[in-house]
């Protein structure tokens, strides 16, 4: 009927996104990240291992956007975790810039202790985002972060690969 068509739909669509919009701009500014948060962690609990790989950058944007409010070191991991998937995932699809953003704001959750208490998660995620501001164009950070991981690995394979970055 006249309420299926496709301009219908759209003008529908249309209205309630601006509602949305409208209802966003009325929450507290500072209340916006606890309900970031709360929308994040809803969908990491409600969706499937399959439905996360798909809405990973959904899902790690709202959490991005309320991870100033995690109080624990296994939270701020996760949270990194995330955003290795999220800035991996943006990689594959030559998404650079935005590879790098999710790298970086993963390395920033990452707690002073991560190099003692998950290596493998360090190493990994400071590789990826050194690779990821090289992508991008920005030689003298990624020189940087290649540096500081340099300095952290462990084995001189591991040494060997980063270096192979730098050559790179």
């Amino acid at each position: 009927g006249e309420t299926d068509s496709p301009l219908v739909i759209r003008e529908h669509r249309f209205r309630h996104d601006r509602i949305q919009q409208a209802a966003y701009r009325l929450i507290d500014p500072e209340q916006k990240q606890a309900v970031h948060l709360s929308i994040g962690r809803l969908l990491l609990a409600n969706l499937s291992p399959k439905e996360r790989e798909e809405r990973i950058f959904e899902v790690t944007d709202h959490l991005n956007k309320g991870g100033t409010l995690f109080e624990t070191d296994a939270e701020r991991i996760e949270l990194a975790r995330l955003n290795l998937e999220a800035g991996t995932k943006a990689r594959n699809a030559t998404a650079y810039t935005a590879a790098r953003i999710y790298l970086k704001t993963g390395a920033e959750y990452l707690p002073d202790t991560i190099w003692q208490t998950h290596y493998d998660l360090a190493i990994t995620l400071h590789k990826a985002y050194a690779e990821a501001e090289y992508l991008s164009g920005n030689f003298d950070e990624a020189e940087k972060r290649i540096q500081q991981t340099v300095e952290q690995a462990a084995t001189p394979v591991e040494k060997a690969e980063i270096y192979n970055l730098l050559i790179v």
